[in-house]
């Protein structure tokens, strides 16, 4: 007797899940790349098996939610962002996480001039329960007539070369978006509406053959 036998004709119509065609589809493939569920084919390194008995002897062994552990995401989108060279993104993933990286955050914002971004990220702090925040930009973005912080004057200097965003992160080692945040915090600074107009004020002004927020004369 076959075991389709068993089934009933109501049975028999459901249809199989979107993950079991997947499955079905990859099992018609030649030599598939499976990233599903399934035993590693190396030994699970030592640290992982122990933080996995303590979080079992912890109780913490239920299952997760099917998008993960949300602090884990943030964690590694921040270090994600963090190893191609964009500091705003990471900013932005660990303004999402628990207190000491709101904290991070807030640094990183200020060090960029992203005042917006680093209220929002003290308003939420605050809301937490964390009053002694970081408050202003440092001494050398002080020292600078203009506020503008030592990576806007570089900017500043490649803008008077005519280079692109995508020229500039690529020198500075950072993202177009990046560059392109720094550049809307030059322009805001100098009171300006556009890339010309802060060359044009920094060169009036005598900033353009300074590598570093000196004072202009």
């Amino acid at each position: 007797m076959s075991p389709e036998s068993w089934l009933s004709d109501r049975a028999k119509k459901v249809e199989l899940s979107g993950i079991r065609k997947v499955f079905e589809l990859g099992r018609s493939l030649k030599d598939p790349v499976n990233l599903s569920i399934g035993q590693p084919h190396f030994d699970v390194p030592a640290p992982i098996k122990a933080a996995a008995k303590a979080a079992i002897d912890a109780g913490h062994n239920g299952y997760t939610v099917t998008q993960g552990i949300p602090e884990l995401r943030e964690k590694l989108a921040a270090d994600a962002w963090a190893r191609i060279g964009c500091p705003y993104e990471r900013a932005q993933a660990l303004a999402d996480g628990d207190v000491p990286a709101m904290e991070q955050a807030l640094t990183i914002f200020l060090s960029l001039g992203a005042i917006p971004a680093a209220d929002r990220v003290r308003q939420d702090l605050r809301r937490v329960g964390v009053n002694r925040l970081r408050r202003g930009p440092r001494s050398s973005t002080r020292a600078h007539p203009a506020g503008l912080t030592r990576r806007e004057c570089e900017i500043l200097q490649l803008l008077a070369r005519n280079m692109s965003n995508p020229a500039i992160g690529g020198q500075l080692f950072v993202s177009p978006k990046t560059v392109e945040h720094h550049v809307s915090a030059i322009l805001g600074k100098l009171e300006v509406t556009t890339r010309d107009e802060a060359v044009s004020e920094a060169r009036r002004r005598g900033w353009l053959g300074e590598s570093t927020g000196a004072s202009a004369k």
